[in-house]
């Protein structure tokens, strides 16, 4: 350690923690600040029949699709609020996110992960390739009760 590098990094550490305080929160390398809160929903009671779920689903996911079409980053577009509440909605959503993967490739494999509990389409090397296993595990799933 060179003489006066103890006394700069103390000092460092000073400036961020009177930030810190002035904030009231730590930045969490931000993070916290970068996540849109969700609107207030308290008032949209809970999704009962498919046709619910589908209208819901297709409200959330236009606004998602506005919210974040203009993002690269996965990770932002999984952690919108209207993503969130898409995966909310529970097992009965799943045949939304699969008929919106029969028409193409779309950015629903986390939210059928995270509904679902196990990942159909893991080792596809392209997102067609995911979206043709996770509608083949679904077709082969609901066969049965044809």
């Amino acid at each position: 350690m060179t003489p006066g590098s103890a006394a700069r990094a103390t000092r460092a550490w000073e400036v961020e923690r009177d930030t810190w305080q002035e904030a009231e929160r730590p930045p969490l390398l931000g993070l916290i600040d970068r996540v849109e809160r969700p609107a207030d929903h308290s008032h949209t009671p809970l999704a009962r029949t498919d046709e619910d779920v589908q209208a819901r689903f297709k409200e959330l996911a236009d606004q998602w699709l506005t919210e974040t079409g203009h993002l690269s980053s996965i990770s932002q577009r999984v952690l919108n609020p209207s993503y969130q509440q898409i995966i909310g909605l529970g097992p009965q959503v799943v045949p939304c996110l699969i008929e919106s993967l029969r028409e193409g490739p779309q950015h629903w494999f986390s939210a059928l992960v995270a509904v679902v509990g196990v990942d159909h389409a893991f080792g596809a090397r392209t997102p067609s390739e995911a979206a043709s296993r996770w509608v083949a595990w679904f077709d082969a799933t609901t066969s049965d009760d044809e």
